[in-house]
């Protein structure tokens, strides 16, 4: 079965997990032994996680623990990671409380989020009445003065350091509403931060929305 995240593609067969990567056009393969399952995910960091109907399983410095995630979403497939966050993933559907943290052997909910974003070491959580900083360290969320636009659905930071949100519109950091022809009326579902912009999708197209960073 494969499982693609980005530039990555997990393949698991067995006890066997292979993740490919690809940099600069080059190819470079990882095999691990792991406990037997049908489908394996990686956190924003890299940390492995396996499962099947049997459980889940994460791989800790001190060997396999086990994982168990909230009743509505039983699959590890029904997950996406943040990238360079370390234990902290958003349901791939979204939903209430989509986003979550690894706690002991638990994926644990955050009430209230909606989507998430890495930012300097901590996370930008996305919520239906603004957007919060939270530590994961200190588990503490922050709110962020932020004009998000209604029906707030996605978050994501581009390499100029700025937050953009999607939802009936587009906002970006600190109150610029950022229009483009053909994105009205569609309902955002994923975002990814690029150098100077964001790439966010519906499932059915792309919008790419780059601005120039400020000085």
């Amino acid at each position: 079965m494969l499982f693609r995240s980005d530039l990555r593609r997990t393949r698991i067969d067995g006890d066997r997990v292979t993740t490919t990567t690809w940099h600069g056009g080059t190819q470079h393969d990882e095999v691990e032994t792991t406990p037997a399952g049908h489908h394996a995910l990686r956190d924003g960091v890299g940390r492995l996680l396996v499962g099947d109907y049997r459980g889940n399983q994460r791989w800790t410095p001190d060997g396999w623990r086990p994982l168990t995630l909230p009743p509505q979403e039983s699959w590890l497939f029904a997950w996406r990671p943040i990238p360079g966050v370390a234990g902290v993933f958003r349901r791939s559907r979204g939903a209430p409380d989509a986003v979550a943290h690894i706690v002991g052997d638990a994926l644990v909910p955050l009430p209230g989020t909606i989507d998430a974003a890495p930012w300097d070491g901590d996370v930008a959580l996305l919520t239906a009445t603004g957007v919060e900083r939270w530590s994961p360290a200190e588990d503490r969320r922050t709110p962020v003065p932020f004009a998000i636009p209604a029906s707030p659905t996605v978050i994501a930071r581009d390499g100029c350091g700025r937050l953009w949100v999607g939802g009936d519109s587009v906002v970006l950091e600190p109150d610029q509403v950022v229009t483009f022809p053909g994105i009205a009326g569609r309902t955002w579902t994923s975002a990814v931060g690029l150098e100077d912009g964001v790439a966010l999708t519906d499932g059915y197209v792309i919008a790419e929305l780059r601005r120039e960073c400020s000085p």
